[in-house]
């Protein structure tokens, strides 16, 4: 019992230590004492008899950070300047801009005339009038070789790389066919295999039309040592003692399957046809003529007039004169 009293009393002084420091730091609010200045008095006298509807103060809207508060202040535009300059102005630029057409325009004139006369009298022109001239196709050869000179193009044949063939292929290809052939006849069977891989249509990209349009004739030194090289090897698959007749055979049909047959397919218009022609007897004359022809309306009519002939009756027929008798597309607009 004496041990709970003594800790009760303590419990109850040291609550009374504390109420008496609160009590001490505790300012009565009867005691204090507001200051009587007659300015705190008319603002608040005037905050309350304020108008609610007035709209006197500034109101700011939200707005974010990237846009501005206050509201842009647009600056005046310059007046026109009028009187005598301003009248000017309006009457004489019409006329100047004429004027500035009609320089422009003669000196257009002027640069095509030049133009137009260093091609009718510069060499170029000689070279193709002399290929449009020739009757044969050696003739055509040489007038292209030419041309191909005079522009420089026998450059680009000789560069190798191109993106539109794979030339590093192309370079290996030639020299394992050139090595095969030079080695002893037990390299016919390697070469046998290297021909069958590479005798496919467009090996390589070499069949690619971005190849035989940069220049007048022929293309890639390249690409044209690759058919040189291909052409060897098979002339000699063909006379070599190490394959026996019937693996000959064999490996012409597996090509002659692998590689397909060529076909003429000759295009539709009026004057096509006589452009037909000419790239009939020019294949004629060259022996490569293939033997499947096909073509739509004038092309369709060629296709019909070779495809039934032979080639002595050919050879007699392509001439010159036959395009005299072509009266499919003769009438006039008034006809039609």
């Amino acid at each position: 019992m004496p041990s709970r009293t003594v800790a009760s009393s303590s419990t109850n002084s040291h609550k009374y230590s504390k109420a008496k420091k609160h009590t001490q730091h505790h300012v009565d609010e009867f005691s204090l004492e507001f200051p009587l200045d007659d300015s705190y008095v008319d603002a608040f006298e005037k905050a309350l008899n304020a108008d609610p509807d007035d709209d006197s103060t500034e109101h700011i809207a939200a707005a974010t950070d990237f846009m501005p508060i206050r509201q842009k202040i647009k600056k005046k535009r310059q007046k026109v300047p009028s009187g005598f300059e301003g009248i000017s102005y309006h009457i004489v630029r019409f006329p100047m801009m004429l004027i500035i057409f009609i320089i422009i325009a003669f000196e257009l004139l002027l640069y095509f005339l030049v133009r137009q006369i260093v091609n009718l009298r510069g060499e170029r022109y000689l070279l193709r009038e002399k290929l449009r001239r020739t009757t044969t196709y050696e003739e055509w050869v040489v007038a292209a070789n030419e041309l191909d000179e005079h522009f420089n193009y026998n450059e680009w044949k000789n560069e190798i790389p191109f993106g539109y063939y794979d030339f590093n292929l192309l370079q290996k290809v030639n020299r394992d066919l050139k090595n095969l052939m030079k080695g002893p006849n037990e390299n016919a069977l390697l070469l046998k295999n290297a021909v069958q891989n590479c005798v496919k249509n467009n090996f390589a990209g070499v069949e690619n039309v971005r190849l035989y349009s940069q220049t007048y004739y022929g293309t890639k030194k390249l690409v044209e040592n690759y058919y040189n090289e291909v052409t060897d090897a098979l002339d000699f698959l063909r006379t070599t003692n190490s394959l026996s007749l019937e693996d000959k055979k064999k490996i012409f049909r597996n090509m002659h399957k692998n590689y397909g047959r060529t076909a003429l397919c000759l295009s539709g218009g009026a004057c096509f046809g006589y452009y037909h022609l000419g790239i009939v007897k020019a294949l004629f004359d060259a022996d490569v003529l293939p033997t499947v022809i096909t073509g739509t309306s004038a092309g369709a009519l060629i296709a019909a007039l070779i495809g039934v002939r032979k080639d002595d009756e050919l050879s007699q027929v392509l001439n010159p004169k036959l395009s005299s008798r072509l009266t499919a597309c003769s009438e006039t607009f008034t006809d039609w």
